[in-house]
């Protein structure tokens, strides 16, 4: 099923020179973007993950506290 997709895919590029042209100044203009901006996209998504590290770690002990205050009030 996927193979038939990509046959298609494939299909279509080469019959329309024009998509074959744009998927290939797309893709260079993507690398060239990523060459420039790759620090930058490194530092944003480090700082993402710190972020995430730090709201799972707080929703965890504030889960935890719960479950403890609850089993004392029983």
């Amino acid at each position: 099923m996927i193979g038939e997709k990509v046959r298609q895919a494939a299909d279509v590029v080469v019959s329309h020179p024009k998509t074959a042209t744009v998927v290939v100044t797309g893709m260079a203009n993507f690398n060239v973007w990523f060459a420039n901006y790759e620090p930058i996209a490194k530092f944003v998504t480090s700082i993402l993950g710190i972020v995430l590290v730090t709201v799972l770690i707080v929703k965890h002990v504030l889960d935890i506290k719960k479950e403890l205050t609850g089993k004392n009030d029983k």
